[in-house]
């Protein structure tokens, strides 16, 4: 049978913890004397737990003494200097006790023995506990585990493998929610072993490069400036040349689920704002999508007019064109707040991309640790902008894994929509450019 002195000892055996706990041991008998009853009555919560947990060398500590003190006795004897207060036997000890105690009234007796057995009732009620809760941690196995394992699959094919939560839909994000315990375990599932083991020690640089880069860049202000010129800071919600809802800093919320959750502010007649209302968020979500419908319509009928016009988008608009067709307002802190975490994620992006590259082309690694600081920054730039690298600019990526800045700059390009496109597309390219062999 199970018990704690079997699981102490396979703990201490062949175990320099061993000496420490009879050591422990030597130190509690030196200070409140060898029996059980004086080890029970002396000590604190702290120093019996330390008893308990070194309780299975106590008769090999107890022999050890015995045999030290005859040993002294004996050549003390040699010396004639007998030392008569050194215990020769524990049993004596008790036994004095168990003499001591027909002083004490019967009652007290009575007291002392019940209170012994609920004691004793309780450690044994212990002991069963922990056996029983340790027998069930070994077996445990998630009865949903695979099933939730599945669900984070499943997302991950949906929205890439950093999860991007601000594109998931309500129903998605609740099952994110769900499946979060799981979410590292998959990622090192679809990995190779490789790559997996790579991961975890760390051998890219994981924590030397990117993690002071993440710090640096939200509070770096020329790439913070490079966004805003390009992205705007806007409190308002507008169509981007996609048509997709979008606010902040390029903070998509092009999912009804995103946009309502947002913490948005509502303009009053008289220009205060108030903390908007649910059914206020609701309408102005539902106005902005009949604005869409109309500006869809509006431009086939001008394609139909003039069909040899410059065809320039149904959402060719300036983001000042929508401030007076929407009441909603976001909290500035909260911009500030939003453009920090989309900064993480688009490095997160950028490494992610790094794996999933490496792992797809085992003859042409990026080594980014060896990547300069700045080109880990307009990499983020561009991530920040259009997602993955790896899915929208592989060829970037095979270029800079062969060391070739000078066609990296070129693969950087952007489909120049806006002078805004265009001085992003130059900030990158100037960068990669400037590495280029000479």
């Amino acid at each position: 049978m199970y018990s704690l002195k079997d699981d102490f000892e396979e703990m201490f055996s062949n175990n320099p913890s061993k000496v420490r706990a009879k050591n422990k041991l030597n130190e509690l008998f030196d200070k409140y004397g060898e029996s059980k009853r004086a080890i029970e009555n002396g000590t604190d919560n702290v120093e019996y737990m330390e008893y308990v947990m070194a309780s299975a060398f106590v008769d090999e500590v107890l022999a050890e003494r015995r045999l030290k003190r005859k040993e002294q006795n004996v050549q003390n004897d040699d010396r004639d200097e007998y030392n008569p207060y050194a215990p020769t036997d524990v049993e004596e000890e008790e036994e004095e006790e168990e003499v001591a105690t027909e002083d004490v009234p019967i009652s007290e007796q009575v007291k002392k023995v019940t209170e012994d057995k609920e004691l004793a009732a309780k450690k044994k009620a212990a002991e069963n506990a922990l056996s029983l809760y340790k027998k069930e941690r070994e077996n445990y196995i998630p009865k949903d585990m695979d099933a939730k394992k599945e669900q984070v699959n499943l997302l991950m094919d949906k929205y890439g493998e950093d999860l991007n939560r601000a594109n998931m839909t309500m129903a998605d994000y609740s099952t994110y929610l769900n499946v979060s315990n799981y979410i590292d375990q998959v990622k090192r599932e679809r990995m190779s072993d490789d790559d997996a083991k790579k991961y975890k020690n760390l051998e890219y640089g994981m924590i030397d490069n990117f993690t002071p880069l993440k710090t640096k860049l939200k509070d770096d202000e020329e790439f913070k400036k490079v966004l805003v010129d390009a992205e705007n800071v806007i409190d308002y919600p507008y169509f981007d040349n996609k048509g997709l809802e979008t606010s902040g800093i390029g903070y998509l919320m092009d999912e009804r689920s995103i946009f309502l959750r947002q913490p948005w502010l509502y303009v009053n007649d008289d220009g205060t704002l108030t903390d908007a209302t649910k059914e206020q968020k609701v309408a102005a979500y539902e106005d902005l999508t009949k604005l869409r419908a109309q500006l869809v319509k509006q431009y086939e009928e001008e394609r139909r007019k003039n069909p040899d016009k410059e065809d320039k988008g149904p959402f060719n608009y300036k983001h000042t064109f929508y401030q007076d067709k929407t009441r909603l307002r976001l909290p500035p802190e909260f911009i500030e707040k939003e453009y920090k975490r989309q900064v993480d994620e688009a490095l997160n992006r950028v490494k992610t991309s790094f794996i999933r590259y490496n792992k797809s082309h085992p003859d042409n690694k990026i080594i980014y640790t060896k990547l300069p600081e700045d080109v880990l920054i307009a990499l983020t730039e561009l991530s920040y902008n259009v997602g993955h690298l790896d899915k929208e600019y592989p060829d970037m990526l095979r270029a800079l894994a062969r060391g070739d800045y000078d066609q990296a700059a070129l693969e950087s390009h952007r489909i120049e929509k806006s002078k805004n496109d265009i001085k992003r597309n130059k900030y990158v390219f100037d960068i990669l450019k400037k590495y280029a062999k000479k």
